[in-house]
């Protein structure tokens, strides 16, 4: 996905030439270059996110039944709540995971941005990205792309969630008594519902992911970009708001899993 929405001059054709192009520059152990950062924060992420969103679900229940009325942090948020709720509490929880998504994603396109430059590459490995981020740009540097992230997953996070919940409900059978059918009916319903909500939230938001990419990969040191004008810039150098569309294969027959 990095490697297509970086290649603006010559964009390859499709992700099979992508993965060639990599496997060229690497050999396999290219094509996980990055996991690391992604491997390390993953958990402390979805904790985040969805520690995030069930407090909003609670609060926007609590709000509704009585103009914020106590409740105790451990009340479970409604069954079954209004749509609307689920979308205003997945675009919070969004919020608050984007900060901590930012730094990163940063150094994950970063290194995958890396790995098919011509002659050496920049960073060793996610450590070297760190360092040479912090001298160049100090503390401050893994912000880069914080505003991106935000417009990203702030969206993101509400289409995913409000898409999981009406698939769920339509898809669900109304509650039965527990049996090894009631159960397998849940799961699938899950399976294909989380399948067809990745697909859709990552279908909607790829063109800001596409900017974000943009901006968090150049290199340390270099002055920052805005989402607006880099949009503007991918667009005339891709010959179109296709060009926005970049990685779209990669990205869903990753959602979906």
């Amino acid at each position: 996905k990095v490697t297509m929405q970086q290649a603006r001059a010559a964009p390859y054709p499709s992700a099979a030439a992508a993965a060639r192009a990599i496997l060229a520059a690497g050999g396999l152990a290219a094509l996980f270059r990055g996991m690391a950062v992604p491997l390390a924060g993953a958990a402390g992420e979805t904790a985040i996110n969805y520690a995030a969103y069930t407090a909003g679900l609670r609060s926007l229940a609590r709000w509704s039944e009585g103009g914020g009325r106590e409740g105790g942090s451990g009340e479970a948020p409604p069954a079954r709540p209004p749509l609307p709720a689920v979308a205003l509490a997945a675009a919070g929880a969004g919020a608050a995971l984007s900060p901590v998504l930012a730094p990163a994603e940063l150094i994950k396109v970063r290194l995958q941005a890396d790995a098919v430059v011509g002659g050496a590459r920049r960073y060793s490995g996610p450590l070297a990205c760190v360092r040479a981020t912090l001298a160049a740009d100090g503390l401050a540097g893994f912000g880069r792309g914080l505003a991106a992230t935000a417009a990203r997953e702030v969206p993101g996070n509400a289409i995913f969630f409000v898409t999981y919940e009406a698939l769920r409900r339509t898809l669900l059978p109304p509650a039965a008594p527990p049996s090894s059918s009631s159960l397998l009916a849940d799961a699938g319903t899950a399976i294909a519902a989380g399948a067809v909500a990745g697909a859709v939230m990552w279908g909607a938001v790829l063109p800001i992911d596409c900017v974000k990419t943009a901006v968090q990969a150049s290199p340390p040191g270099s002055p920052r970009s805005r989402l607006l004008p880099t949009a503007r810039r991918l667009v005339a150098a891709g010959g179109g708001p296709g060009a926005l569309y970049a990685g779209l294969g990669p990205v869903l027959a990753r959602a979906a899993p």
